[in-house]
Parts: structure tokens; sequence; C-alpha cells
């Protein structure tokens, strides 16, 4: 949605567009944007009132809060202004989405039946050097058959790379100690191109699947926003997004994991699982390894799990939209076992099979009704 399209949103009358909407939705950054502006202009006096906002005094405190001298009647070199400055082009767009979106969220579908918005954002692998320098990906498909596969060779010059995995993907990435990480769709990963002397040390954002190489010298570091882990040669899973618990699911071996607080790591056993609560405590429970194993051979498996939660993850694995407006759907359990090389409509197949709801596919949604 183009900046200036977007300020000439904001003048009277002017509503959002069914596809202006889905944008708030899938642009996480975006939505935070319009979450702290909206806090700063009374949210809930403004909803419990069931008024619209007045836009010109949310222009008004927004150009105060910024620095910005603003007048009711700007002339065409103030709009120029306000649209050529890159953190100005932002804020306002945040004011008119957020503005507009009330409007339409009342009027229009309730956001509760909106699960997952697909990502419209570009779709494909990218791997980045720390400065922003994009670097060239070449892949073949993993041995799984189900994912993308990259193998990095170590290079004498020591560089820090980042590759991102879009949804609607999968990477099976090898670093150059031989430990592969198995990367789930919207996740990242930072590592080296070479690892130092004492220690290897790799920072995700989103889930991934890890099989480290063995290495007693020079222990495996997995740090995230919330925690550390540490290995030596082992198999594990790491979730780490930003709207859930963090979770370290043990396979094989033995690790070590503390919150960042945490001076002294806690050691789990395979089959358990340390939840970092929001509440910063670490729970330990006992898990089926099954899922997290199955993943990593090239499969989904679903034991006895919500239906909105295998919905969010065939989103994310196929990059698309889930909608229900029906929540008790939702809560329904299942569980079933499907290669992930199958076509979105293999699996909504599957699913209508076992009689417990009806999804269909329009367009790029999953629409599932009673």
């Amino acid at each position: 949605m183009n900046t200036d399209k977007i300020i000439d949103i904001m003048e009277p009358d002017a509503q959002l567009t069914e596809e202006q909407l889905q944008q708030i939705q899938q642009d996480a950054a975006l939505r935070e944007g319009c979450e702290d502006l909206f806090m700063a202009a009374h949210q809930m006096s403004i909803m419990e009132n069931k008024e619209a906002p007045d836009t010109e005094e949310e222009l008004k405190k927004l150009h105060k809060r910024i620095g910005i001298e603003d007048s009711t009647d700007r002339n065409e070199g103030q709009r120029h202004y306000l649209k050529t400055t890159t953190i100005v082009k932002y804020l306002l767009a945040a004011a008119a989405v957020f503005i507009g979106a009330i409007l339409i969220l009342k009027k229009g579908k309730p956001a509760e039946g909106i699960i997952l918005a697909e990502d419209t954002s570009r779709q494909e692998i990218r791997i980045e050097t720390k400065d922003g320098k994009s670097i060239p990906v070449t892949t073949v498909l993993a041995d799984n058959q189900s994912d993308k596969k990259l193998v990095m060779h170590e290079t004498d010059e020591s560089e820090t790379y980042t590759v991102s995995v879009p949804y609607g993907q999968s990477l099976e990435i090898t670093l150059s100690d031989s430990s592969k990480v198995f990367l789930h769709p919207g996740s990242k990963l930072e590592y080296p191109s070479r690892f130092d002397k004492d220690s290897r040390e790799v920072h995700l954002k989103g889930e991934a699947y890890f099989i480290v190489a063995k290495n007693k010298e020079k222990p495996f570091i997995v740090r995230t926003e919330r925690s550390q882990t540490i290995v030596y040669g082992t198999e594990f899973n790491v979730r780490s997004y930003n709207q859930s618990n963090e979770t370290v699911t043990l396979i094989k071996g033995s690790v070590g994991v503390r919150s960042k607080e945490d001076r002294h790591p806690i050691q789990i056993v395979p089959g358990q699982q340390a939840a970092f609560c929001n509440d910063g405590v670490i729970r330990l429970s006992q898990v089926n390894i099954e899922p997290y194993t199955s993943w990593r051979d090239g499969y989904f498996y679903y034991d006895n799990e919500q239906l909105q939660d295998i919905l969010i993850n065939l989103g994310k694995y196929y990059n698309m939209s889930i909608e229900c407006h029906y929540p008790e759907l939702l809560k329904y359990h299942m569980r079933f076992i499907i290669p992930r090389n199958k076509d979105i409509h293999y699996v909504i197949e599957m699913i209508n099979r076992m009689d417990k709801v009806h999804a269909s596919i329009q367009g790029n949604t999953i629409l599932v009704n009673p």
C-alpha cells in the first residue's frame, strides 16, 4: 500500500478497503505502531463511546509528539514535507490505517474470525550480512523431500549471516561445523561463517530443530529473545515466537537451559520440555517428541491437538490465511499424520474426512465452517 495513498485516506469520510485491512493484520511492525499510537489517543474511551476519532485532532497529537508544527489548513508544501519525511511517513501510515480499521472492524467481519493472515511480502529465502548485503542463495531439495537444503562451508574470513525463511517455505541448513538446523516457516537464524575457538553460537527467532555436531571442547549455544540453550552434541527443538511462550524440547542427549536473568542453567532430559513463561518462570513437563522428529523427517504430526493450533501451523507452512467465525469449532482435537510435501488440497481433504468441520479453500484463504 503506497504511503501517499495512505495519507489521502486521512481525508474526511475516507474508509479503509478490505485489502488495506489485511495489510495491517499481516504487518506486525505496522500493527504495533498502530497500537502504540492509538493507546496514546486514549483507545478505551474512544471504543467505549463508539465514536470515530477526529482525524485532524489525532494528526495534531501525532505531530506534537514527533516535534512538527501542524495546522488544520495545511498547504501543498507542508503536505509534500510530510510525505517525504521517512519517519513521519511511517507514523502517518500507522495513524491512517488504524483509524480506518476501527470503522471496518465494526461494520465488517468480526476480528476473531481471522485466525491468521497470509504474508504478502517477498516470498523467498534470503541471506544477508551484518551490514545488510544480500548473499545469493542456491538450494536443493532436502533428503526428507519437503524442505529446501542449504550447505554453508567454512571461510577464511569471519562473517555474520542472517538467513530468513518466509511463510510458505522451510529450510534445512548445514552450518560450517556440520551441525544441521531445520528452520520452520517465518523463522530467522543468525550464525557466523566460521565459529570462534571457544564456542559455537547462533541466534534464533522463530522455530528450529537442531542436530548439533559433537564437540566437547566447544559448546553450541542457541540464543533467543528470552533464553539460552547450551549443548555439546544432541538433538532438540526451540520455539521462540513473539506471541507465545518459548519452549525448548529435548530429543536426545542433555542440554542446559536458562533465561537471560538466570546465572545457572537447568538440565533437561530427553522427552522433557522447558517452557519460558511470560511470568518469568521456567516450567518443565514431559511431552511427546513425535511431532518434532516427524517434522525433521518431512511429516506433519498432530496428536490430539486443537484445530486452531493445527490451522495456524498449516497456514504458516502453506502461507495461507485462515478464517473461521465459529470459535467452538476451533476447540476440536484431532490426530493425524501427513507428508509435508503434499499440497494443501490434500491436507484439507484429510481434515474433512474426520467429519468434525468442513474446510474449504477460496483463493488463498482456508475457510472453516460446521
